[in-house]
C-alpha cells in the first residue's frame, strides 16, 4: 500500500511538471506582454503538444481506486 501511495505522489508530480500543465505565474514570464505574443505562444504550443492527456490522469485515478478497493476488503 505504501509503495502504491508513493507511486501516486510521483504521478501527480509528473503531471504537474508536464508540458500541458499551465502555471499562470510561469506563463506571465514566458508568453509575452501583448495579445499577439500570447496568441503566437499558444499556437506554437498547440502545434507541438496536441495530444489528449486524459489517460495520464485516468492512470492516477485507477491507482486511487485500487487503494479504495483494498480498504473495503
Amino acid at each position: 500500500m505504501k509503495k502504491l501511495i508513493e507511486e501516486i505522489k510521483q504521478d501527480i508530480r509528473d503531471l504537474r511538471d508536464s508540458h500541458f500543465h499551465f502555471c499562470p505565474f510561469e506563463l506571465n514570464e514566458q508568453v509575452g506582454d501583448t495579445r499577439k505574443d500570447k496568441i503566437k505562444y499558444f499556437e506554437n504550443w498547440l502545434d507541438k503538444y496536441y495530444d489528449c492527456t486524459c489517460g495520464d490522469f485516468d492512470l492516477v485515478i485507477d491507482k486511487l481506486e485500487r487503494i479504495e478497493n483494498d480498504r473495503q476488503t
